[in-house]
């Protein structure tokens, strides 16, 4: 069984990693190991596939590449 892991845009364009959450209110969280939340885009919120690249970069659900 493979580790979950979840990751989402923030606001200010930084990736966060850990557990996705919504508030009531419906805003969407990801709370990182430390603890600490961060508010995210939810349109970014994507799932590790447990594939790499090429280059050894993990791969998460909703990743594109439009390179030919």
């Amino acid at each position: 069984m493979r580790e979950m892991k979840i990751r989402g845009l923030t606001k200010i364009s930084i990736w966060v990693y850990g557990y996705y959450w919504k508030s009531p209110d419906g805003t969407a969280y990801i709370k990182e190991k430390d603890g600490e939340d961060f508010d995210i885009i939810p349109e970014t919120v994507g799932q590790y596939t447990g594939f790499k690249d090429n280059n050894g970069k993990e791969i998460y659900k909703g990743d594109i590449d439009n390179k030919k």
